[in-house]
């Protein structure tokens, strides 16, 4: 049991001690005084103790704040807590720990901790650590466990993990951020195999030596690691390093990959070109040993396009459900491994971004393989890519995506050839592509715009579409939609599920557009704010949106 004090408390009564608030949140409220109500009006089940309350280096512990419940209410409603969440620790267990060592708190099923020192401070200190270490003893049914910028001495880490064993039956969830591990007989990964882990997500990680000599001894290395982890669904890893005596033939990302046979969702960043994390990924689906693997994220300039291929062709029929590349190259190679593995059949979450760089596909061929899922991907329901060119549209067949409900893309019209001063005004009647007559080897921006905004319009079910610019080499694109009726804003009739649209600047809309839009779109909530006009008109649109109950 901990002996500490708690730190003096002021005599009057908190807002927090009072057993119900109600209060009526206006829209008008800084969002200092908006956080202040959210603080106050949070229920004890679910008890957040911000800096605010307690501010040990900034400000004296005696003084009166306002939103720092007394050492009585806390421990009266200790019993009722089920999530906590500390933020500004002091240097020496000063500060909201103080409150920790309550033998009431005993029902907790999330614990978050983050520590907010100077970066490199050794936080050490007995209170601190006691004080995690009674908690996890006495909360045995606690499921999640986040740790952000802890690290301590040896013998005490090693006491705590000890004790998170203890929670071993219930623990489903372990993230750790910027955690320090040194040189210890009972390390993390001497402690995980013993939990039942559904979900491990590591970040920016040092740690002492991760499992590798036992395998080298068994000279099996799939087989003896692929016990370790068995329970882990979902592993995300983010930048680890080892102190150790760290493996030269496998990278600790790529060991922590093989010690999980039965992941369903991988997240992976954060490595170098020297690593092993490609061939791994690819030898594991190959080899079946993540046969219920249905998201896989990479995001990392590391990854090739030939990497990417290799890694795609790994893959079952229709098995994957979400793919997200960032910072990485989706070419032509990719796209051939995602047709001959039929993976648009089953996916339903694509995520393509900044996949464009100057070794890699150019903005036209990204544009032309956006195309080209987007014909052949049946089930996509969420899709953000680079880039999307009218002319591409214009020029392919009908999305097979009709089911897409979010949409986040650059659609880009590309330059005029026919120098046309502006784009030509589409009337209502045209109705039908057929009633424009066009080359189909050139297109007006017209005609461009046009075939676009029929396949948008296509997309009964989308909820989302953001047309917001991606910027690359310091150049935005130029050649945008024009998002009023008289460019064939009414071909979008068709999206009566439409409840949020974003655009980039340069775009133009009248008070006629937003009555359209709200007289054809039921659901229609938020909308960006409307550039390029004088203040007058300007302030009569957002003074329309907001009497709509729309958001700007």
């Amino acid at each position: 049991m901990v002996t500490t004090t708690l730190p003096l408390i002021p005599t009057t009564d908190s807002p927090m001690d009072l057993p119900e608030i109600r209060i009526a949140v206006s829209s008008y409220l800084s969002r200092h005084d908006l956080t202040i109500c959210i603080c106050v009006c949070k229920a004890w089940h679910d008890s957040f103790v911000p800096c605010i309350w307690s501010r040990p280096l900034q400000v004296n512990l005696a003084s009166s704040t306002p939103l720092q419940p007394s050492a009585t209410s806390f421990i009266q409603r200790a019993i009722n807590i089920r999530q906590l969440k500390l933020y500004g620790i002091g240097l020496e267990g000063q500060g909201t720990v103080g409150y920790l060592p309550c033998q009431h708190l005993t029902n907790l099923r999330s614990l978050n901790i983050q520590q907010t020192g100077r970066s490199g401070t050794d936080f050490s200190s007995s209170i601190y650590w006691d004080t995690l270490v009674n908690l996890a003893r006495q909360n045995t049914r606690l499921d999640t466990l986040r740790l952000l910028y802890i690290q301590g001495s040896k013998d005490i880490v090693s006491l705590f993990w000890d004790a998170v064993v203890g929670c071993r039956s219930s623990l489903k969830a372990l993230h750790l951020y910027h955690y320090v591990e040194k040189s210890s007989d009972r390390c993390l990964f001497d402690v995980l195999p013993l939990l039942r882990l559904d979900r491990l997500e590591i970040a920016h990680s040092v740690f002492h030596h991760l499992p590798y000599q036992a395998l080298e001894q068994t000279g099996s290395e799939g087989e003896a690691m692929s016990k370790s982890l068995p329970t882990v669904k979902a592993l995300r890893l983010l930048s680890l390093t080892e102190t150790g005596q760290p493996s030269p033939n496998i990278c600790p990302q790529a060991r922590l990959l093989s010690l999980c046979p039965s992941l369903q969702e991988l997240f992976v960043t954060g490595y170098g070109h020297e690593t092993t994390i490609p061939g791994l990924i690819s030898k594991e689906l190959k080899d079946n040993k993540w046969p219920h693997l249905i998201s896989l994220s990479l995001h990392s300039l590391s990854f090739t396009d030939l990497e990417l291929s290799v890694i795609l062709d790994s893959f079952g029929r229709a098995q994957l459900e979400t793919l997200s590349v960032r910072d990485g190259l989706f070419g032509p190679l990719s796209l051939a491994a995602f047709e001959k593995r039929h993976l648009g059949e089953g996916i339903k979450t694509l995520n393509l971004v900044r996949t464009i760089a100057a070794r890699g596909p150019t903005m036209g061929e990204v544009s032309e393989i956006v195309q080209k899922i987007m014909e052949q991907s049946s089930a996509l329901e969420n899709l953000t890519v680079d880039v999307l060119q009218a002319l591409d549209v214009a020029k392919g067949l009908d999305w097979a995506c009709t089911g897409l409900r979010t949409f986040k893309v650059d659609a880009d019209l590309g330059p005029d050839d026919k120098k046309e001063n502006e784009v030509e005004t589409i009337t209502r009647k045209q109705t039908t592509a057929h009633q424009i007559s066009y080359n189909r080897d050139s297109f007006t921006k017209t005609q461009r715009q046009y075939a676009l905004f029929q396949q948008l319009g296509r997309l009964h079910q989308l909820t989302v579409l953001d047309l917001t610019g991606w910027h690359y080499q310091g150049v935005w694109y130029v050649w945008r939609l024009n998002l009023d009726l008289s460019h064939g804003l009414n071909q979008l009739s068709g999206l009566t599920q439409l409840q949020c649209l974003y655009f980039s600047k340069g775009q133009k809309l009248y008070m006629n557009d937003l009555v359209w839009m709200r007289t054809h779109w039921s659901d229609f909530r938020e909308i960006s704010k409307c550039l390029h006009l004088d203040l007058h008109e300007q302030k009569a649109l957002h003074q329309a949106c907001t009497s709509w109950g729309w958001k700007l």
